[in-house]
């Protein structure tokens, strides 16, 4: 069974869409399992811009929840900033952080998201029973890695997407992993980006009032979108998304049955369009289309690639032992093969 993770728009209307598109997909053994969020405004932070994010208080987030496990749906709570400023070494904000998870707990919290290891400490005491998951934000990318992680009560792990394209790697993991294994499918991030941890820093620091303004320039939006736009063709083979198509490369043949999808802080996002692409595991059209998960986005308005003209690009890779870890040269020739299929605006050729 494959399962998914995916943002909480916190619409009690659309939790029946979302039971009636695992119905239309039965069939292949594919469904959503929980969904994922967090309170905003919260003293805590996760790994988003609380500015970007849907206002919710602790009375919407128990209705929400109570909606969801109506339809056996799971509710994760994200509490994976990168950074709580040492507050949770001391014995007051232990006690805050203890008193806030009895919160969550209370309200029916399914399993919560962490990047923190002491929180992991405060919360076995409190519920050793209670599901606890490893964020991508801690990076973990190794079957060492896995099996610390387990001992310490871990019960599911999100990869580092750096290596999503990693597949010796990927199967090391899987084959000896005692937790559940999850994979990012739709990160727009490039493999290996060395900006990412300082830009969870970064996020983690900012509150509910923060913006981009002249005073907070967008710096790491703007490096991100400019190597995009500079070089669109190495969105294709150098960044972490996933096409829908490929997705049974990693459930057949790596083993891995839990994936999430990314975007909580697209405002307008339409998720459930974008899900349903992904549980059908196929698109026709502008691979740059589902890129930016089927919503105005500026490389979408500026770059065509037919969709069909990646297929099996990366299983034939997996098949000729290819692995981007250690073939990044030949990662680079096949990137530059398929660039030339990269059609630009013409608006953007005057």
């Amino acid at each position: 069974m494959v399962y998914y993770n995916i943002p909480a728009d916190f619409d009690i209307q659309k939790i029946k869409q979302y039971d009636l598109l695992n119905k239309k997909f039965a069939y292949k053994k594919v469904a959503v399992k929980s969904f994922y969020g967090n309170l905003n405004p919260s003293q805590f932070p996760s790994a988003r811009y609380p500015s970007m994010l849907p206002c919710v208080d602790f009375k919407k987030l128990n209705r929400y929840i109570n909606a969801l496990h109506k339809f056996n749906f799971e509710f994760s709570y994200t509490f994976n900033g990168i950074c709580l400023g040492n507050e949770e070494h001391t014995k007051e904000g232990a006690r805050k952080i203890s008193d806030f998870i009895k919160l969550l707990l209370e309200i029916g919290v399914d399993s919560i998201t962490l990047s923190n290891f002491k929180i992991i400490d405060i919360i076995k005491k409190l519920s050793p029973r209670f599901k606890i998951c490893i964020s991508t934000n801690l990076q973990s990318m190794s079957a060492g890695t896995i099996k610390m992680l387990e001992e310490l009560g871990v019960k599911k792990v999100i990869l580092s997407t750096d290596i999503n394209k990693s597949f010796s790697m990927l199967k090391d993991i899987v084959n000896n992993a005692k937790v559940d294994i999850e994979i990012i499918l739709n990160s727009s991030c490039f493999l290996g980006c060395p900006f990412s941890y300082s830009h969870y820093s970064f996020i983690s620091h900012s509150d509910i009032s923060f913006n981009f303004d002249a005073k907070n320039p967008a710096y790491f939006e703007f490096k991100c979108a400019q190597n995009k736009i500079l070089h669109p063709e190495r969105l294709i083979m150098l960044s972490s998304f996933i096409r829908p198509e490929d997705i049974k490369l990693y459930y057949n043949t790596l083993g891995i049955n839990f994936f999430k999808l990314v975007g909580r802080h697209k405002a307008g996002r339409d998720y459930l369009k974008n899900l349903e692409v992904f549980m059908e595991e196929h698109y026709e059209g502008n691979f740059f289309d589902i890129f930016s998960g089927l919503q105005g986005d500026t490389i979408k308005d500026m770059f065509y690639l037919n969709n069909r003209k990646l297929d099996h690009v990366l299983e034939n890779l997996y098949h000729n032992k290819i692995d981007y870890s250690y073939n990044y040269a030949h990662y680079i020739k096949i990137m530059n093969r398929l660039s030339r299929y990269i059609k630009v605006n013409k608006r953007l050729k005057k």
